[in-house]
């Protein structure tokens, strides 16, 4: 199977890239090109060779979920730029009189 330019111009148009005619003929030879290799891969002999979904083991990798306590405040707000009590003063986005609530 190999793809036409103007297959590949309409591709492109549909994925809303646009490409000049070099780009069109140079994408079509290269999309021929990797085709021939699927095809090749295609005609492998695989029987007996088990699906995978990665080439490498998966182990995951996160930390059991145990409780532990939280930081204290003072901890918490050391590098922060500025706080009242224990929340975080951050500046007021927008001027809070048109729209939202």
């Amino acid at each position: 199977m190999s793809l036409t330019q103007k297959e590949v111009a309409h591709y492109a148009f549909l994925a809303r890239i646009e490409l000049d005619e070099a780009a069109t003929a140079a994408l079509t030879e290269d999309i021929n090109a990797l085709l021939v290799h699927l095809k090749h891969i295609g005609e492998l002999d695989l029987d007996g060779v088990e699906p995978m979904t990665h080439a490498t083991a998966l182990v995951n990798v996160t930390r059991s979920d145990e409780r532990r306590d939280s930081l204290p405040p003072n901890l918490v707000f050391k590098n922060a730029p500025a706080h009242e009590g224990n929340a975080f003063l951050v500046p007021r986005i927008g001027s809070g009189t048109e729209g939202g609530a």
